[in-house]
């Protein structure tokens, strides 16, 4: 009977084994599928963007940038999937090699830095925006390529530094590398100031960015698209008019001007209609499309900005979506929860954090028209209509 016992509970324990490492094989490949996503989608939009002269703007900068830091965190994903979970450092000489592996490499510091990188270009991406719109003079006048470059390796540098609490916390000891805090309140405080500074801090950032925003274009939106037909009316009225005097045409200047600076154009009304050549954002008059085609010109121009914002929110939702459950588990953890760093609850988090890494690309795919049309000149796709102003760059 006690045999039988021994065998049955044997037989259980073979069957939870195989249970734990069919388990593990699916991770595996999702952590595979997921890396190899990541470096072909990063790696396209790297590529439209430096091959397509019109999409090399300040915003697509910084989408680049996003992109660049996502392929990054792909190979590391791909290398950290073959490398053992936890090291037995056993047989390890105590020396500053040893402490290295366990500090930095041991603890995911390199990995989890770079996604902390991605979150602070995703913030300067969403600023970026906040300034073009609501402060569009300092914006054309301050924003140029050589500033937000410079302002592009602030993620790089920021998300290293802010990482380096994680090492800190990690100690050696009888041949095994872990992290452990020296008193429980320094764990709990280390918990809510990385809860804060991850997760809350930079959703409240871009939210109340993209409320600004919205509060600034939405009566403008709607006041340029109700009133573009009728002042396109009025002008073909105009110039068809056999009856009306030619001296009715500079009434064609003062709405067209009129019309593109109500957009997110960032030139002053007054500059734009007392301008005699061209004002910054202005085209020339003698520049503009015909009178039929002037309102639809500025109206398909507001359309592409307004594009650009809604998918950066897009970008910011999926963001909140992939990294608060991550947090949300790590919080926990810290505040004395169930929870195991690398337990399963955890490593189940991190699969929706690995779908970020591969995820915006896909997003620029269907949503970005300017992303859309550089995709088409790269692969040599023909357009079938082609869309009006599809040049604006702010």
């Amino acid at each position: 009977m006690e045999a039988l016992s021994a065998s049955t509970v044997s037989l259980v324990e073979d069957d939870l084994g195989s249970a734990k490492v069919s388990l593990e094989d699916i991770s595996q490949v999702i952590y595979l599928l997921f890396g190899i996503l990541g470096l072909f989608g990063n790696s396209l939009v790297l590529m439209v963007i430096a091959r397509v002269k019109s999409l090399r703007t300040v915003t697509n900068l910084f989408i680049a940038n996003q992109s660049l830091i996502d392929f990054t965190t792909s190979v590391f994903l791909l290398i950290l999937m073959y490398d053992p979970p936890k090291y037995d450092f056993s047989h390890w000489e105590l020396n500053s090699w040893t402490i290295f592996v366990c500090y930095f490499w041991q603890s995911d510091y390199i990995f989890w830095s770079l996604m902390g990188s991605s979150t602070g270009n995703l913030i300067l991406l969403t600023l970026e925006r906040w300034v073009a719109v609501l402060y569009p003079v300092v914006y054309r006048n301050r924003v140029n390529w050589k500033t937000a470059t410079v302002f592009a390796i602030l993620p790089w540098i920021l998300g290293f530094l802010f990482q380096l609490f994680w090492p800190a916390v990690h100690h050696f000891e009888d041949g095994a590398c872990f992290p452990s805090y020296s008193h429980r309140s320094v764990q709990v405080a280390v918990g809510v100031f990385v809860f804060v500074a991850k997760l809350v801090l930079p959703v409240m950032i871009m939210f109340m960015a993209y409320a600004s925003i919205l509060r600034r274009i939405k009566p403008k939106f709607l006041q340029v698209g109700i009133t573009n037909r009728t002042r396109s009316a009025r002008i073909i009225a105009t110039a068809t008019d056999s009856i009306g005097e030619t001296k009715q045409a500079p009434v064609l200047r003062t709405d067209l001007t009129t019309a593109w600076t109500r957009s997110l154009a960032p030139a002053p009304v007054t500059a734009a209609i007392n301008a005699p050549i061209f004002a910054p954002g202005i085209p020339p008059v003698e520049n503009l499309p015909a009178a039929s085609d002037a309102a639809h010109f500025t109206f398909n121009t507001n359309r592409i900005r307004l594009n650009i914002l809604k998918t950066v929110f897009i970008v910011i939702i999926v963001f909140v979506i992939c990294w608060t459950p991550v947090n949300t588990v790590f919080l926990i953890y810290n505040l004395g929860g169930n929870v195991t760093i690398r337990g399963t609850l955890h490593k189940l988090t991190w699969v929706l954090v690995f779908v970020n890494i591969w995820i915006n690309p896909v997003i620029y795919t269907f949503k970005y028209r300017k992303f859309q049309d550089g995709l088409r000149k790269t692969f040599r796709i023909p357009l079938k209509e082609p869309r009006v102003g599809s040049q604006t760059n702010s």
